[in-house]
C-alpha cells in the first residue's frame, strides 16, 4: 500500500503535526542557549515537503542540508524554495536516514520533526550523534505519553501499531529525558505541541484526502481498509489527545 500512502500524503500541506510558530520557538531556544553569531550548518532529517525547513531557512545564518527518501516530496520542496527565493540556502538530498552519506562532526544542528520514530527515539539519538560537531544541538519531535494512566483502548492501539511496525513502544516524558541524558546529551528545553496544531495543519487536511480516496477506491476493499487505518488514528486522537501527543526536545551534545 506504499503507493496509496504517497498518493494521500503528497496532497497534504504538512506531512505531520507542526506549525511555523513551534519551529521558530524551538530554533530560538537554541539561539538563546548558544548566542552563536557564526554561520551554522544544519541537517534536516526527514524534511518531507519542507514546510518547517522553509521557516528555518528564513531564520538561520548558514546553510541547510535537507534529506528525505521520497523524491516527489523533494520535488515539491524545490518548488517551495524557488517560490521563496531560498534555493541558495538549502541543499536537497535524496537518501535514507539509516545510511546517511555525511562525514562525522559535520553539523552544528540536527533537526527532525516527526521522523525519528522511523529509527526509534533511543536509536536515533545514538546513531545521529556522530554527525554533530562538539557541543552541537539536536531538535526532535516524537510521540509521547503525557499522562501515566492512558485508557486501555489507546494503550492497546499503540502497542499493536508499534509492534506491527517493528518499533519500540511509546515512551513517557520521563523515559525520554532519561534516554537523552544516557545518550550523551543535555536537555536545553522542551515543550508540547498544542492539540489544535494537529487538526489545523494535519488531521483536517488528511480527513479531506481520505474522503476523496474512498470515492476513488470504493471497489478496492484492501485499499479501503488501509484508508480506514488512518481514520482510526484520527478518531483515537479525537478521543484521547489529552493523554498523548508530540513533544519538542531541544538537546545539546555534552562536551
Amino acid at each position: 500500500m506504499e503507493h496509496i500512502f504517497y498518493e494521500i500524503f503528497e496532497q497534504l500541506p504538512r506531512l505531520g503535526p507542526g506549525s511555523n510558530k513551534s519551529t521558530r520557538n524551538a530554533y530560538n531556544a537554541i539561539m538563546d542557549d548558544s548566542n552563536e553569531s557564526k554561520s551554522l550548518d544544519l541537517l534536516d532529517i526527514g524534511c518531507g515537503t519542507g514546510i518547517h525547513t522553509l521557516q528555518l531557512a528564513k531564520m538561520i545564518n548558514g546553510k541547510i542540508t535537507a534529506l528525505d527518501f521520497h523524491q516527489a516530496f523533494l520535488d515539491t520542496f524545490q518548488k517551495h524554495l524557488n517560490g521563496e527565493n531560498l534555493s541558495d540556502k538549502v541543499q536537497l538530498i535524496k537518501g535514507d536516514m539509516k545510511e546517511m552519506p555525511f562525514e562525522s562532526k559535520s553539523f552544528d544542528i540536527i533537526w527532525s520533526e516527526g521522523a525519528i520514530f522511523i529509527m526509534g527515539f533511543k536509536n536515533g539519538l545514538r546513531e545521529w550523534r556522530k554527525f554533530l560537531k562538539p557541543g552541537g544541538y539536536m531538535v526532535l519531535t516524537d510521540l509521547f505519553w503525557f499522562k501515566s494512566d492512558p485508557p486501555s483502548e489507546i494503550r492497546s492501539y499503540f502497542e499493536k501499531l508499534y509492534l506491527d511496525e517493528g518499533l519500540p513502544g511509546v515512551l513517557n516524558q520521563d523515559q525520554a529525558t532519561g534516554i537523552i541524558r544516557e545518550s550523551g546529551y543535555d536537555l536545553v528545553n522542551q515543550f508540547q505541541l498544542p492539540s489544535d496544531v494537529w487538526w489545523d495543519s494535519f488531521y483536517n487536511p488528511l480527513e479531506e484526502q481520505l474522503k476523496i480516496k474512498r470515492g476513488k477506491y470504493k471497489d478496492s476493499p484492501d485499499v479501503l481498509s488501509f484508508i480506514d487505518s488512518f481514520q482510526e488514528e484520527i478518531e483515537m486522537f479525537r478521543k484521547y489527545s489529552e493523554y498523548y501527543g508530540y513533544n519538542f526536545y531541544i538537546i545539546k551534545l555534552k562536551s
